[in-house]
C-alpha cells in the first residue's frame, strides 16, 4: 500500500486519486474538530485504510466469510484506533461518492470512543458517532419506522443494530440523555456502562422514558 500523510491522518491506499484523499481528509478534519470540542481533548495520529474493492474491504474485519455476505450498506468500520473505508470512487448499490466520504467521520468517532472508553457498548458507541457526525435529523425519519426493541441497548451484534433501525434512532438516545441528564452524566455512562450509577435509573426505565421522549418530540 502507498502512504500519504495529511495532518494527523495517515492514509494507506493502493491507488487513490489525490482529490479523493483530500475529500476524505476534509471530512476527517471536521469530525476531529467536533470530537475535540465535545470531549475537550486532542487525539493521536490515526491510520486510515482505503480499499478499492468491496469484497477486499469486507474481509479486513470479518475474514473470508465477509466476502460472501451481501452488505451493500457496509462501507466503513474501525479496528481499534484504525479506520477502514471503502474508496468513494468504488461505490456500492446503496452508497455513492458523497455518502462514503460522509461515513469516514462517523468511523473516526468510533476510534475516539475506543481510545477514551474502550469498554463502551455498541449502542452507545454508534449513538455517539451518529450524534457527532450524522445525527440530529428530522422527524420524518422516525414517523414511519418501527422503534428499536429494548434489547438493542445491550446487543453487541452490528447486524442486529442495523436490522432494528439503530442507525435511525441511536443519535436520539444521546440527545435525550444530554437534554435530560446533562453531558457529564452521559460521559459517566460511556465510561462506566452502568445506568443506575450514571443516571440514577435502571436501563429499562431509561429506555421507556427515551421512547416516550422520541414519540412526543418527533411524532407528536
Amino acid at each position: 500500500m502507498q502512504t500519504e500523510i495529511s495532518g494527523p491522518f495517515i492514509f494507506h491506499h493502493l491507488s487513490e486519486q489525490k482529490s479523493t484523499l483530500e475529500a476524505l481528509a476534509q471530512a476527517l478534519y471536521s469530525a476531529e474538530k467536533t470530537a475535540s470540542e465535545f470531549f475537550e481533548t486532542d487525539f493521536d495520529v490515526t491510520d486510515i485504510y482505503v480499499y478499492p474493492d468491496h469484497s477486499m474491504f469486507k474481509t479486513r474485519k470479518y475474514g473470508l466469510i465477509g466476502s460472501f455476505l451481501s452488505l451493500d450498506w457496509y462501507i466503513g468500520d474501525n479496528i481499534g484506533a484504525k479506520v477502514l473505508i471503502l474508496s468513494p470512487d468504488h461505490p456500492t448499490k446503496v452508497h455513492d461518492f458523497t455518502s462514503i466520504v460522509g461515513a469516514i467521520g462517523h468511523e473516526f468517532i468510533h476510534t475516539v470512543i475506543y481510545r477514551l472508553y474502550p469498554h463502551c457498548p455498541l449502542w452507545l458507541n454508534e449513538g455517539m458517532a451518529l450524534y457527532l457526525t450524522n445525527g440530529r435529523r428530522g422527524a420524518d425519519i422516525h414517523q414511519s419506522m418501527e422503534f428499536p426493541p429494548e434489547k438493542i441497548l445491550t446487543s453487541g451484534n452490528p447486524l442486529y443494530f442495523a436490522n432494528h433501525n439503530g442507525y435511525s434512532f441511536a443519535d436520539t438516545f444521546i440527545q435525550y440523555l444530554i437534554d435530560t441528564y446533562g453531558k457529564e452524566a452521559l460521559l459517566a455512562l460511556l465510561r462506566e456502562g452502568n445506568y443506575d450509577k450514571a443516571l440514577g435509573l435502571s436501563r429499562s426505565q431509561v429506555y421507556q422514558d427515551w421512547k416516550a421522549w422520541v414519540q412526543g418530540r418527533f411524532n407528536g
